[in-house]
């Protein structure tokens, strides 16, 4: 119970300074990634033994502590943001074509990634492709109708009188012309995805995930039904085993990564 209300009480105060500067941001990114890591050696997936791979890392938040922690580690994104860390091994790529071999990665860890593509399926079969059978995908995200910290994302609280409102109020505060979600956050928008939809994804995309449970905290709201898991969940994660087999393309000139 001490280490639960310890990293609730630090997870909050990061929270509401990560909007100061960048490097507050980083700073809470940080120690999410650190303290999601040891939840995940409780469950058995010991990074020292793993290649992984990250999913859209941004400004590099979550890249040290598992490059610090992974046998082999390769953080992606669309491009290379000038506050990436450096030393931490970096592929500029798109999510739903990734320059690596089949079968080359322990585990992915993808956070706050999945609520921003129009198709994920698309990602998550890559990220099937480049996992080895069996292997792991750590799925993360904020269910949009959450109503804390981060549901909704920028447009809160407004989300939950629907789009029409939550853009019209989004356009006057922050002085955008953006017409709906889709157009939020530059090339990768924002779609409103529940929990229940997440599953449904990984499942079409030839995963086995297991039962999705609640970031940091004892009380798994996750598991709450309906609109309520939704409404009660600030961050949810799924760890999902890879399909057993992958179909091998006919010819394939992508690169694995260098030990």
């Amino acid at each position: 119970m001490r280490r639960f209300l310890t990293i609730l009480w630090r997870t909050v105060v990061l929270g509401f300074r990560r909007n100061r500067s960048p490097q507050d941001y980083l700073d809470m990114q940080r120690f999410i990634a650190e303290t999601t890591i040891d939840d995940l050696d409780r469950r058995g997936l010991d990074l020292g033994e793993m290649a992984v791979l990250e999913l859209a890392s941004g400004g590099g938040g979550y890249s040290p502590a598992l490059h610090a922690r992974a046998r082999r580690f390769v953080a992606t994104d669309l491009r290379k943001l000038p506050e990436f860390p450096d030393g931490v091994p970096f592929v500029q790529t798109d999510v739903t074509t990734l320059p690596f071999d089949d079968d080359t990665f322990d585990l992915i860890y993808c956070s706050s990634l999945i609520e921003h593509l129009d198709d994920p399926t698309v990602m998550l079969r890559e990220a099937a492709r480049v996992l080895r059978p069996g292997a792991t995908l750590f799925l993360s995200f904020p269910p949009f109708w959450s109503l804390f910290l981060i549901g909704g994302h920028h447009f809160k609280p407004w989300h939950l009188l629907g789009e029409r409102v939550a853009v019209a109020v989004n356009n006057r505060r922050r002085g955008e012309s953006i017409r709906g979600y889709h157009e939020a956050y530059g090339p990768y928008g924002l779609h409103p995805l529940r929990i229940r939809d997440a599953r449904r994804l990984l499942v079409r995309a030839g995963f086995e995930p297991g039962e999705p449970f609640v970031r940091f905290l004892p009380v798994n709201t996750a598991r709450l039904p309906g609109l309520l898991a939704d409404l009660l969940t600030w961050h949810v994660c799924f760890v999902a085993a890879a399909p057993a087999a992958v179909a091998q393309p006919e010819a394939d000139s992508r690169v694995g990564v260098a030990t």
